[in-house]
């Protein structure tokens, strides 16, 4: 290996860089899926790791070959010293990747001190590359060709990471067996945009519906606090369309939470995405708009994309159909439990008949005694056009 030109010095850590990218990619999968709540099959889990993989593989690769112009730009130092700071920097460009968002987040919700820790996290992970660099080169330099042990551990781990993070993303913590016998399960669901006079509701002779009703704000956000709270805008602080919902309130699926009840909710628009504070209390909660490749929103590639590339590309919203699709999936995997699901749709005539939907997810969730709740939280009111300035 000190023998060997500086360009094959710097496409040999471009390689390594490569394995590096592959093991950060699986890794995020594993810390990231293991505790997200998005009701994903094994099979999805695994393709978005797959796909991170590859994607965090390249990016490797290509910081390998920023970080290897310092194999050409210092002749004068020793092959583990140009190959130490070689991988240092790609570790330290992959980590960031990961813990720089992280740290952002923290820092946004007041905990200064811990998002600067966290994003700091990036300069440690480097230095112990740098270390280990350093000290494995030294002991094959002499090698004309290094031996291929560090492939066969760099493929083990990323392969084992990603399928024990493809079991953990996959799996349903709460089904509802623990609630007590005789609770009823509970399906919300919410539509906006339907006039008042829609049928969005499953008709029967039990059933209760409220002809003169208030929305508390035309804004979603501020209106599905209410409908999750209790309260109203100016008692739970959620006013304008992008405010947060403290986590100091306490929502009903909290409450059927600590019951025992299995909780799951699925939205169709971003407004309403779990940056909002409305998925306290969910243990399943369904933001994800990807027809192509469910689960990648939730990825720190996908979110520098989002910020870097301005959105472009990237969903925002989902038909109702979609919508109901994924909250079926997941009813039928508790069915037999008990539960709470709160499922929100947009109204539109083409869209399908909200009651046939409604419907639907009753019959996926397997109760007969279910109590369903279908609420209107924005659309045309009797008399006039929609209101739908969020300032109101």
């Amino acid at each position: 290996m000190q023998d060997w030109t500086a360009k094959r010095r710097g496409l040999y850590g471009c390689w390594l860089g490569m394995s590096l990218g592959a093991i950060a990619g699986a890794l995020e999968l594993l810390l990231r899926f293991s505790g997200q709540r998005l009701p994903l099959h094994f099979g999805e889990v695994w393709a978005v790791g797959a796909v991170l993989v590859l994607v965090m593989a390249g990016v490797g690769f290509v910081l390998g070959g920023g970080f290897g112009l310092l194999h050409i730009a210092r002749p004068s130092w020793s092959v583990e010293r140009a190959f130490a700071y070689q991988l240092a920097g790609v570790t330290l460009g992959l980590s960031a990747i990961h813990f720089v968002p992280m740290g952002l987040e923290m820092h946004a919700r007041g905990h200064g001190v811990v998002g600067l820790a966290m994003a700091g996290m990036s300069i440690g992970f480097a230095a112990v590359v740098m270390l280990n660099t350093r000290y494995w080169i030294r002991r094959t330099r002499h090698l004309a060709t290094p031996a291929s042990g560090w492939w066969w551990v760099s493929g083990g781990v990323t392969v084992s990471l990603v399928l024990v993070g493809s079991g953990l993303g996959s799996r349903i913590s709460d089904t509802g067996v623990h609630a007590l016998e005789g609770d009823r399960s509970v399906l919300l669901v919410t539509v906006e945009g339907a006039p008042w006079d829609a049928p969005v509701g499953p008709g029967s002779e039990t059933s209760v519906r409220f002809l003169e009703a208030v929305t508390p704000s035309p804004a979603p956000r501020p209106a599905h606090a209410t409908v999750l709270t209790g309260l109203h805008p100016l008692r739970h602080r959620v006013v304008m369309a992008e405010d947060t919902l403290s986590w100091g309130h306490r929502t009903l699926p909290e409450v059927l939470l600590d019951e025992g009840y299995a909780t799951g909710a699925f939205v169709s628009t971003a407004a309403l995405d779990v940056s909002g504070g409305l998925g306290q209390g969910f243990s399943v909660y369904d933001d994800d708009f990807s027809s192509v490749l469910p689960g990648w929103r939730q990825t720190a590639a996908a979110g520098w994309w989002r910020v870097l590339g301005g959105g472009r590309g990237v969903a925002q919203e989902r038909d109702a159909r979609r919508t109901t699709a994924r909250a079926v999936r997941w009813l039928e995997r508790v069915r037999g439990g008990t539960w709470m699901a709160w499922v929100q749709l947009p109204y539109s005539p083409e869209g399908g008949d909200v009651a046939e939907q409604v419907a639907q997810l009753l019959e996926a969730g397997g109760s007969d005694d279910a109590l369903a709740l279908v609420v209107g939280t924005a659309g045309p009111g009797m008399d006039g056009p929609p209101l739908r300035d969020a300032a109101i």
